[in-house]
């Protein structure tokens, strides 16, 4: 409902006035194609908005239960409270920054640090169901890439490992989040002892609204295009007893993506 009251204030999805009158002139088609620009990014705007809904109510519902079943009740409402000032900040800024601002810009972005600050939005929630987040990145480790969308993707894989951890382990586990440069490229990769994907789904894995458990097939799409959207890649990989999601980015962008024009005109 946000969303939708920005776009209109923006008057986001009126076709943009050409020189020609309005007439199929010669910018009547640059027009047409910001406007299917506008409507893809409203389209990925209404995935992420509910997305990040969704994963706060399933956040508020996991901690209310510890709560109810004997836990620290006063702690527990600590804890709901900060998951929706969590999830308000992350809506604002996914809207502000994508239709007031254009694209984020890149930036030098220490992973170590930035990983740190996203696990406060996971961490209490999977602590209540016993889960574990191990982290293993260096100190050092750091590269060129769009902040935000980089740890919105991490956050995704790391919710859904969480998740995936507890319904198949009710005593607790643990999920692993790891870093490394190799070559030129950064890899971070999210593993779990949930005992893996069906192989017959492995293939469907990041298509949009498909999903192997309670989940709802949106996370790992979303996930996917906003790493593409930094050239780079997310995989998916069977290990022993679980999974492993593989995001590789390049250290520094290419030239296309250093020359990126802010507003969407052209994509890094």
């Amino acid at each position: 409902l946000g969303s939708g009251y920005l776009l209109a204030e923006l008057d986001y999805l009126r076709a943009p006035a050409t020189s020609s009158g309005g007439g199929r002139g010669p910018d009547s088609s640059d027009a047409e194609g910001l406007l299917q620009q506008r409507l893809a990014i409203t389209g990925y705007l209404t995935a992420g908005v509910a997305h990040e809904f969704k994963n706060t109510l399933g956040h508020i519902k996991t901690t209310a239960e510890w709560g109810a079943a004997g836990g620290d009740a006063q702690r527990a409402l600590e804890l709901i409270r900060s998951h929706v000032g969590d999830g308000v900040s992350g809506v604002n800024e996914m809207l502000t920054t994508t239709l007031r601002d254009g694209p984020e810009a890149r930036s030098r972005v220490s992973l170590l640090n930035e990983i740190n600050k996203i696990l406060g939005v996971v961490a209490s929630t999977l602590q209540t169901v016993r889960i574990t987040i191990r982290l293993r990145v260096p100190a050092e480790l750091a590269l060129v890439t769009r902040r935000s969308e980089l740890m919105l993707a991490l956050l995704n894989l790391i919710h859904n490992a969480g998740q995936a951890t507890s319904e198949r382990s009710p005593g607790g586990g643990a999920v692993t989040v790891t870093g490394r440069a190799e070559a030129d490229r950064c890899i971070l990769e999210v593993t779990d002892g949930a005992g893996g994907v069906d192989p017959s789904a492995v293939g469907r894995l990041f298509e949009r609204g498909y999903g192997t458990g309670a989940g709802s097939g949106v996370g790992l799409h979303l996930a996917r295009l906003l790493v593409e959207r930094n050239d780079g890649s997310l995989t998916y990989h069977p290990i022993p007893g679980g999974s492993c999601f593989r995001i590789a980015l390049p250290m520094e962008p290419s030239p296309a993506g250093v020359g990126a024009v802010r507003g969407g005109e052209r994509r890094g």
